[in-house]
């Protein structure tokens, strides 16, 4: 028959998408948050970490990466958002409601740090500014509940006057994430938003004994005299409890995910420092701080002597089960196929019902074991087993669609290659980029003039772009690595990356770097952002970035739509090897 596509594979066997796709949970369709609830699988001690909503405890979860620290916090942040958290009594109210604010946009804690600082070259992180921040993000995310349920809504109208004004205060005060629609519906319980871009002005009714109307500048300047941040929270946190909810949970994710902290330990430590070493912040009442944290920390953050592991924080290690990884399998495998499917072979389920009846019973056991107890890696090598199967030609099989012992040997061959010595570019001995780029293009070098403007169509071409730029990136990596530079053009002219500044919300450098971090998470994964090491120049009065890349350990695939893609680097182009090259050029490299 004629080779199979993965397309073709997915629509056969009734999914809704190709089922192993985007297995960082960051990447999971998390605008329909109710998927991941339809197939995830609590570990072991989740519930501990979750604790009980009307006696919050600061926990921290400690967890490779790959094996869901952030399915969890996602998780965690559902169950408070729709009201099913655990109380001290077990019992199951109809209105358990926790505000739970993820803190997971850490580059705002450094912009926040830079503007905040007398010194301008200071970059120091202090907690006050990671309190403002959650304090911004969590004025929408409570907007948004109150908008939702009618008994929270009816609870806020009904606050004591002097709560609902300190509300309306920090409402106005960290207003910074507000949508026009959260003002608009602020205003319909008496908290006076202004529009955009225009003075705020106080509540209505409160005055000068002179009876004018003061302004909220004022107002705020003597506040903030007053009162930190930390003050803030904690009366935030307060309020909390009166119009309703349990307490308040701060989620913490994402330390690892920066581009100086991914490959970084001692500088994602850094960053969460001031929030795990404050213990009034840590032990303040109706709040409690969750910590999502990857487990190269454990022993940074242990060994800390300003870290009070004393003062009862729950600590927690992640892990699985076989038999926890076998139904995280096989509810994913579920909650993606389409409603009006039948199965085909009602003799076996989960991941079986797509393989050959050879291999079934053990297949599942088999792949976890290979797996180490990853998620995300188990999902990659069902990923693999796919790959091998499509776009080769199936014989002797009575249903050429179902995944066979030859596909499971060549993913296992893929998956287990032994890592190589890599010999890293140091960024910190800078090299003359001027030199560098009048070598031309080459086998370790590529240009590319943007990451977002499209130069030849004179508009935003975000999609395309940054496939190409991803294509570049795994092509080095899966070669000997290689050095890309972006805003020089093919033959060599300094364009800049201004144009593409023009494009970001965060128009500068901070913006660039989280852009092009999400090219190479939302394609290759984050595992492959350790691999990169960035350094922008001026050149010719533009800014140009240089991304030095690392050789990778171990093969690497770029996710396209539902298709899996190989790259490598020859000569002076990225090339797309087809399956019998890709294998040819794995066991050639790493085995």
């Amino acid at each position: 028959m004629p080779i199979i596509t993965e397309s073709q594979w997915v629509n056969y066997f009734g999914f809704q998408r190709f089922p192993f796709d985007r297995p960082e949970a960051g990447n999971e369709e998390f605008a329909r948050p109710e998927f991941l609830a339809s197939c995830f699988v609590e570990p072991r001690g989740f519930e501990r970490v979750f604790g009980q909503a009307d006696s919050p405890s600061t926990a921290i979860l400690f967890a490779a990466r790959g094996t869901g620290k952030t399915a969890c916090r996602v998780m965690m942040n559902y169950y408070c958002q729709n009201g099913i958290s655990k109380l001290r009594t077990s019992r199951l109210e109809s209105s358990n409601y926790v505000l739970s604010v993820p803190h997971i946009q850490l580059d705002n804690v450094r912009n926040i740090a830079r503007q905040s600082n007398i010194n301008p070259n200071s970059s120091e992180i202090l907690v006050e500014h990671h309190v403002v921040e959650i304090l911004r993000q969590a004025v929408p995310t409570f907007i948004d509940m109150v908008a939702k349920n009618s008994n929270l809504t009816e609870k806020v109208r009904n606050l004591p006057k002097s709560n609902f004004e300190d509300l309306s205060l920090f409402v106005i005060f960290y207003s910074s994430y507000l949508s026009s629609s959260q003002k608009d519906f602020l205003r319909t319980l008496n908290v006076n938003m202004p529009p955009l871009d225009e003075p705020m002005m106080g509540l209505s009714g409160q005055t000068t004994t002179r009876g004018k109307q003061l302004p909220w500048e004022s107002i705020l300047y003597t506040q903030r005299l007053e009162a930190s941040p930390l003050s803030h929270l904690e009366l935030w946190a307060k309020i909390m409890t009166k119009v309703g909810l349990k307490s308040t949970y701060v989620l913490v994710d994402g330390v690892d995910e920066l581009m100086e902290s991914s490959g970084d330990s001692k500088y994602a430590h850094y960053i969460i420092r001031p929030l795990l070493t404050h213990l009034r912040l840590m032990e303040a009442p109706h709040i409690a701080f969750k910590f999502f944290l990857p487990s190269d920390l454990e022993s940074i953050i242990l060994s800390d002597p300003a870290f009070r592991r004393d003062r009862g924080f729950i600590i927690q290690k992640l892990e699985w089960t076989e038999e926890d990884l076998v139904m995280i399998l096989r509810e994913r495998l579920s909650a993606l196929r389409t409603t009006d499917y039948e199965i085909r072979d009602r003799t076996a389920g989960g991941f079986d019902v797509l393989c050959v009846p050879e291999i079934r019973g053990d297949i599942e056991q088999n792949i976890i074991k290979i797996t180490n107890g990853n998620p995300r890696q188990l999902m990659n090598f069902c990923s693999l087993m796919v790959f091998s199967h499509c776009n080769r030609n199936i014989e002797g099989q009575d249903d050429p669609y179902q995944l066979n012992r030859q596909d499971f040997e060549m993913a296992e061959q893929v998956f287990n290659v032994e890592p190589f010595q890599i010999n890293k570019i140091s960024v910190g001995n800078k090299i003359d980029i001027v030199d560098l780029i009048q070598q031309g293009e080459g086998e370790r070098i590529e240009f590319k003039s943007s990451i977002r403007y499209d130069y030849k169509l004179k508009a935003i071409n975000k999609d395309a772009l940054g496939l190409a730029i991803a294509k570049t990136i795994a092509g080095f990596m899966n070669r000997d690595g290689g050095t890309l530079v972006i805003g020089v053009s093919d033959d060599g002219r300094i364009l800049g990356i201004e144009k593409d500044f023009e494009t970001l919300t965060k128009n500068n450098v901070d913006g660039f770097q989280l852009t092009l971090k999400e090219i190479v998470k939302n394609y290759m994964g984050v595992d492959c952002l350790g691999y990169l090491h960035l350094q922008f120049e001026n050149l010719e009065d533009h800014v140009v970035c240089v991304v030095f890349i690392d050789s990778s350990s171990k093969p690497v695939y770029l996710k396209n739509g539902n298709d899996s893609e190989f790259y490598v680097r020859m000569l002076n182009a990225t090339q797309k090897l087809s399956l019998p090259e890709t294998v040819n050029y794995i066991h050639s490299r790493w085995t």
